[in-house]
């Protein structure tokens, strides 16, 4: 079913792991520090962060779908992301955010897949 899984599957897949951790936070940060550093409200700084937070538990569980749904929810935020680094007004945190949202996919992707591979095995 899977044709191209790397040959030491754990391994890569507590990589992943902690990729799409670390990815998560850091877009979380740079949405943070990007609404505080242009005194946005905080009410819609917090809507903003609430679709990553939604997967949140899924994550922490190890749900395969969660992950492949937070990659479309990804695409979301690159969308938003890449249209305000090409707005006048960018900031160091849209080009920190654009390299977070960019990892996170990634690393979400290869993370569902591998977690699939990993327990259809089983």
């Amino acid at each position: 079913m899977f044709s191209s899984l790397p040959a030491d599957l754990p391994g890569a897949r507590a990589r992943a792991a902690r990729g799409t951790w670390v990815s998560l936070g850091l877009l979380v940060l740079c949405l943070l520090l990007d609404a505080f550093v242009s005194r946005g409200p905080v009410v819609l700084t917090l809507l903003a962060l609430l679709p990553l937070i939604m997967f949140l538990p899924g994550l922490y569980q190890k749900n395969h779908r969660s992950l492949a749904y937070l990659c479309f929810v990804c695409l979301l935020y690159f969308t938003v992301i890449v249209t305000n680094v090409f707005a006048g007004d960018r900031t160091f945190f849209d080009f920190a955010a654009l390299a977070a949202v960019s990892s996170l996919f990634i690393w979400a992707m290869l993370y569902s897949r591998w977690l699939r591979a990993e327990t259809s095995e089983n």
